[in-house]
Formats: C-alpha cells, structure tokens, sequence
C-alpha cells in the first residue's frame, strides 16, 4: 500500500472534524446552543477516512480493512467491564480530593438542568430509585446507545489505521495511533471540551491520556480480532465517564474524573499490564 494511503486519511479525518471546530468556534463555542449538535458530526472525520480509504485503497478486503471480520467473543465483555471499571476507580480516587464529595446523581442533573433554564427536581424526586436508575442507565442503556455511535471514530482510529499499522508492529501502531487521536482532538480541547479554562494544558493533557489509554484500545483490538470490542470500550467509558462527574460536588482539575488524576492513574496500570504482557511480541496475533 502506498503512502498516499495514510495522507489520505489524515487529510480527511482531521480536515473534516477541524473544520466543524473551526465552526463551533466561529459560533462562539462550545457555549453555543448549536455546539453539542456539532459536537456529534465532529466525530465522525476518523469514520469517514476509514471508509474512504478503505473503498479506495483495499479492495477485495474492505471488510478486514475496518475490522468488520469477527469479534464476536467474551473481548466484548471485558471491554465493557475495564471501560466500567476505569470511570469507578477514577471516581474513587477523585473523591479522594481536598473539597471534593460524593453527591447523589440526581442532584448532578438538577444542576444542569438549571444551568438550561430548567427546574425538573420536583419531578425527578417523584421518581422511585432514581439515583439507582441513573448510574444503571449510564452503565447500561448509555453504553449500549454509544456503541454503534462510537463507530463514528472507531473505523477509523481501531478500524482502517489499525489495519494500516499493525504490519510495522504492535507499539508502533498504538503509539502513533495514540498520537493521531490525541493530535485530533486538539481543536474542541482548545475551546473547553473535557478541560475547561485550559486552552493550553488541556490538549497537552488529552494527547497524553490518549498516548496512555492507546495500549488499552490495541490490546482489546488485537485480542478480539473486530473494531466491535474497541467501540465498547469506547462507548462504555464515554457513557459512564458524565455520570461520574455528576457525582462529584467538584470537578475541577486534578480531579475531573477519568481525564483527571484518578483516570490518569487507572489507565497507567492498565498500559503498564498491557505492556508487561506485550513486551517483546509483535506478532499478527497474541498467543495466549
């Protein structure tokens, strides 16, 4: 495959989200009621180079390229549990923090919810086991709605990237995937996303989070043979990780959850056990 191949997707994936940022921000950021609508097309950049390059670089193998061949296996359900698991023992450490307590989830969505101009906590109160029923529906029902909505990235970055890279080596896949994905990221970090009030920090940040977290998602892949488990993980985290902040009475850095000290920490260990296990295997295939 030639190299055109990679510039293919890097023009796409980036040159597609950045611009939706470059709106955002012209809309006035993410404070614009149209941003988190934007936010979702943003997304989708990495999804459509994957798709792209895959019909124009990998014909008689398009479905391999995107990592739509297998996957049906238990990997779907230890990415769902590590992508659970991480946000809680985020949770636990944040908690840990000086001026920082437990609240109950509902009092979470009654602050939003009156930041929005809306006063639903009579009706929340109403409602049986609602603290119960929120965290669930996070763990549960979110990650169940993200997961085909984490393909949007997925398809490209564990998807046709993957597929791209794997052949020079299972560290110099994730390492640069790592980087790329971080790198993307740059533009909604810049206006507040995940890192509020830290246009300079915040993508430093994020792009050593995704560095850290990169050996986690190619562990899973690997393991799994499909992008199907990556977009558990994926979609798991990301459905669990609002939650959680919701059930902090502060949330601010270092301790903002799973982009805080305690995600930090949770997902070294992981990259940590991940590399012990994978040192010195670069194989197509891990042998268990």
């Amino acid at each position: 495959m030639k190299n055109g191949a990679i510039f293919t997707y890097l023009f796409v994936s980036f040159g597609f989200s950045w611009a939706i940022a470059a709106v955002i921000w012209k809309m006035g950021g993410l404070s614009s009621p149209a941003a988190a609508q934007l936010l979702f097309p943003f997304m989708f950049g990495p999804g459509i180079a994957g798709l792209i390059c895959a019909w124009k670089y990998n014909a008689g193998e398009r479905q391999k390229a995107l990592g739509f061949t297998g996957g049906a296996n238990l990997w779907l359900v230890w990415a769902w549990l590590i992508g659970v698991g991480l946000v809680g023992f985020a949770l636990l450490i944040s908690l840990m923090g000086p001026d920082v307590d437990y609240r109950a989830p509902i009092e979470g969505v009654k602050e939003i919810a009156a930041a929005q101009g809306m006063n639903i906590g009579d009706e929340l109160d109403m409602v049986p086991a609602m603290n119960t029923t929120l965290i669930l529906s996070a763990i549960l029902l979110g990650a169940a709605i993200n997961v085909p909505l984490m393909l949007s990235e997925e398809l490209g970055w564990r998807g046709w990237l993957w597929h791209y890279l794997r052949p020079k080596g299972f560290w110099v896949a994730t390492v640069w995937i790592g980087l790329l994905w971080g790198l993307w990221h740059i533009p909604i970090i810049v206006l507040g996303h995940n890192y509020p009030g830290m246009p300079l920090w915040g993508p430093l940040l994020f792009t050593a989070f995704c560095l850290l977290y990169s050996p986690i998602f190619s562990f899973i892949r690997e393991k799994s043979g499909a992008v199907w488990a990556p977009c558990v993980l994926h979609g798991t985290m990301n459905a669990c990780a609002g939650m959680a902040i919701m059930m902090q009475t502060n949330a601010q850095m270092p301790w903002r959850g799973v982009v805080g000290i305690g995600g930090f920490a949770g997902i070294s260990i992981l990259a940590l056990w991940v590399f012990l296990r994978m040192k010195g295997k670069d194989a197509l295939t891990i042998a268990d």
